[in-house]
């Protein structure tokens, strides 16, 4: 029997998620069908100049001419990766649909068609009234400028999907029940299905769990003992409030030290700019937060080096606090607190989830889909704090209870639940990891290509990742 063919557009060997999840699914897909990656090329297709468009399109062409070889195609979808701007985005994921006899739009993000103009500006007025009339014209800005041509863009994708459905088997999959939602009632497309983003097989799981060495990660990464390490992990962008865990430290005993597990966003990378504005802000933060320590201190020790303290008030309990404070005030330094480790391989990333006191995910409401670092942590284990943003929410309609929350920018808050100690809350992972794997993740997506798993996989199969055009 003719063993069935399948090919997932992807990027692959970049540094993003997309890129990690596409190798899992291709290792898993392996155990019942031939399996082959086609990786994007983005140094074509993410520059807007005529001549890069032009080769970025024959480069997506000669991967459609590829996939007609296919039984089977998962695209895995995020605008960026596939043009600069929205009509090169759309042009290149028709011409990909109309290549594929039977496919899985899998999108990592769905933009709702949210753009009222008397909402945008009754919120600008208000905003402005308030007092805070940069935000306020910021807030109207993305509306108009990023939020309604994002919506926009999605729109069309889905209409593209829909008139591809009529002559070939087309479903497309997102990861929260929101999505599924937008999809199925908003822009009216039935064969939407919803799962949430796996990475770890059953074994793979069991071995973080029970074989990770914690003092090696320790090692790895010049821990000190009796350091206790609050953990952020992937790119360092905006949206991810690490002001908040900033904030935070201040408040925490000194041997809570901060650690950024991750780096700038390649996108982020721009010709003649010293250093990323974001990090540039993060490391202000940290020099004001250290100033207001210091201040403190020597405020706090005047009253001592102007002599206006009382004979009675200089007993040995007064002197002890103010040796503290002297002491405190000569050492403190928030900035050998905070670690920039930079970017990890996927087994040290994995390794660091686990091996953290705490991992702390403070992000801001940015109408964000489903998290890889939240899904990869569950799996791993991770002592997990979540900011109580929609995206977090929509991980708990899957998981339930399975991480500690903190409001949006709350950093006392935050301090205070990580100082008492976190809960990994392994009984409800267990539970909830039994329905939403990687094994059902992969089966759902054969199943909507028209391919039924079978009880038991097979041997696997070997599949190639083949060079971009």
């Amino acid at each position: 029997m003719t063993q069935k063919r399948l090919a997932i557009v992807c990027s692959y060997n970049e540094s993003c998620g997309n890129a990690s999840y596409a190798h899992v699914l291709r290792n898993k897909f392996s155990e019942y069908v031939h399996c082959d990656v086609i990786p994007l090329d983005l140094f074509l297709l993410q520059r807007s100049s005529p001549a890069f468009q032009s080769a970025g399109d024959r480069h997506i062409a000669e991967i459609a001419a590829r996939l007609s070889g296919y039984d089977y195609v998962n695209i895995q979808f995020e605008a960026g990766l596939y043009g600069a701007k929205d009509s090169d985005v759309l042009r290149r994921l028709t011409m990909l649909l109309d290549a594929c006899r039977s496919v899985v739009v899998t999108m990592h993000r769905i933009n709702p068609p949210t753009f009222y103009l008397p909402r945008v500006l009754w919120q600008f007025a208000e905003t402005f009234v308030a007092g805070h009339p940069i935000v306020a014209t910021r807030a109207m800005l993305a509306e108009i400028f990023y939020a309604r041509p994002a919506a926009k863009l999605y729109s069309r994708i889905i209409e593209a999907c829909r008139r591809r459905s009529r002559s070939a088997n087309v479903s497309i999959m997102v990861h929260t029940k929101r999505e599924r939602r937008i999809v199925r009632e908003i822009y009216r497309f039935d064969k939407v299905v919803d799962f949430p983003i796996t990475f770890l097989t059953e074994d793979q799981r069991r071995d973080v769990l029970e074989k990770t060495d914690v003092e090696a990660f320790r090692q790895r990464h010049g821990i000190a003992p009796g350091v206790k390490v609050i953990g952020a992990f992937g790119f360092i962008s905006s949206y991810k409030g690490y002001e908040t865990l900033i904030h935070a430290l201040k408040e925490l005993p000194e041997d809570h030290h901060l650690y950024l597990f991750g780096g700038q966003h390649p996108a982020s990378v721009a010709e003649n700019v010293q250093l990323d504005p974001y990090i540039e802000s993060l490391l202000k933060l940290i020099r004001e937060k250290n100033d207001e320590v210091v201040g403190d201190s020597r405020r706090r020790l005047m009253p001592f080096g102007r002599g206006t303290v009382a004979p009675a008030d200089t007993g040995p309990e007064v002197a002890e606090r103010r040796e503290d404070t002297l002491s405190r005030l000569l050492s403190y330094d928030l900035l050998k607190r905070v670690h920039f480790i930079g970017e990890l391989s996927d087994p040290h990333f994995i390794e660091a989830l686990r091996g953290c006191d705490a991992v702390a995910l403070p992000y801001l409401e940015v109408g964000q889909s489903m998290s890889g670092v939240i899904a990869l942590a569950i799996e791993c284990g991770a002592n997990l704090y979540c900011a109580r943003n929609r995206s977090f929410a929509e991980v708990m309609k899957y998981y339930g209870e399975v991480f500690v929350s903190f409001d949006i920018g709350n950093h006392v808050e935050l301090a205070q639940k990580i100082q008492r100690g976190g809960n990994r809350f392994e009984e409800a992972r267990n539970r909830a990891l039994a329905t939403y794997n990687l094994q059902s993740n992969v089966a759902l997506h054969l199943e909507k290509l028209g391919f039924t798993v079978p009880a038991e996989p097979g041997l696997p199969q070997t599949g190639t990742t083949q060079p971009a055009a």
